[in-house]
């Protein structure tokens, strides 16, 4: 490392810059067993890294999940059992009314 004085800024020497890198490219590469490792146990991945995505199977089920179009229509169905509920109820308060 070289440092200077003014504003205390260090640069790497040219040999410490090719050990920085060697040691940058060997993180990287257990970069992706830690994660699995991370993965595995339960524990939260670091900020930044990213899980590697599951290698495929031949018996491996792909699920879709709902786009707009499901969700208006799944809306639409509650809102419709919703009114429904609220006609049975006020059916039921106009019978009680009656009854007494």
């Amino acid at each position: 490392m070289q440092c200077a004085r003014r504003g205390w800024a260090c640069l790497a020497a040219a040999e410490d810059r090719v050990a920085l890198e060697n040691e940058i490219a060997r993180l990287r590469g257990e970069t992706p067993r830690s994660s699995r490792t991370f993965f595995r146990a339960g524990l939260p991945l670091p900020p930044g890294a990213m899980p590697e995505p599951p290698a495929a199977h031949d018996n491996d089920i792909t699920i879709r999940l709902p786009d707009n179009a499901d969700l208006d229509r799944a809306v639409s169905y509650v809102g419709q059992m919703w009114q429904r509920f609220v006609d049975a109820v006020v059916r039921a308060q106009k019978q009680m009314l009656n009854k007494s």
